[in-house]
């Protein structure tokens, strides 16, 4: 079967590719927008398919402001891809959403709030309802679901060719850098120290200071 797969650069695409040539499925690389550090990790891979969207920015439908917080991206994600897969001929969209964007991490007003809604197994099963009502034979999952961040990471470590390829922070994406100021950062370097310490210090050193920022 014919399979998108997910592509932001960082480790848990990584392993969602590992564990997807695994099932044998014909694969293709999936980015959003063109950046290096994606192209690297596709072409580490071994999947030769690659597709590349870019977003061109209009005046149309621009807000009167920026509004800060956390912005939905993985839901704009998983809808532009359900395009390319419908037209493309693929069945499946491969995302790596971990087990523990299920639940909410805050309460307001009595109201439990998940800000990793998108990424949810609930709203992949509220996809799955409207590709099915809409008549779209797309089927889009997260194949690391049943995973915690560490179990990720644990099979992260066993894959050395992505370790000098991928960029897991948010804040050096764009530049295709580690920023090392972010929880973020924090997160991805003293876990693979804890599974690779040798691959770890092959890619930022034996002493590496990261600072969070919170």
């Amino acid at each position: 079967a014919r399979a998108l797969i997910l592509n932001g650069g960082g480790k848990d695409g990584a392993v969602a590719c590992e564990i997807a040539k695994q099932l044998g499925l014909d694969l293709t690389w999936c980015s959003l927008t063109g950046r290096e550090i994606r192209r690297k990790v596709a072409r580490v891979s071994g999947v030769d398919k690659y597709l590349e969207i870019e977003r061109i920015p209009t005046n149309m439908g621009v807000l009167p402001k920026r509004y800060a917080g956390h912005k939905p991206m993985s839901m704009f994600v998983a809808m532009v891809s359900a395009l390319i897969a419908y037209l493309d001929g693929q069945k499946y969209i491969i995302a790596a959403n971990e087990y523990s964007a299920n639940f909410p991490n805050v309460e307001i007003d009595g109201q439990a709030i998940n800000h990793q809604y998108t990424k949810s197994v609930e709203n992949e099963v509220a996809m799955e309802r409207l590709f099915d009502h809409a008549g779209i034979p797309i089927r889009y999952f997260s194949i690391t679901r049943p995973l915690y961040e560490l179990q990720i990471m644990k099979i992260f470590a066993r894959y050395p060719i992505y370790h000098h390829e991928f960029i897991s922070c948010n804040q050096g994406l764009a530049d295709g850098i580690w920023c090392l100021q972010c929880p973020k950062c924090a997160f991805v370097v003293g876990a693979l120290y804890i599974f690779d310490q040798a691959s770890a210090e092959s890619v930022w050193g034996p002493k590496t200071e990261v600072y969070s920022n919170k």
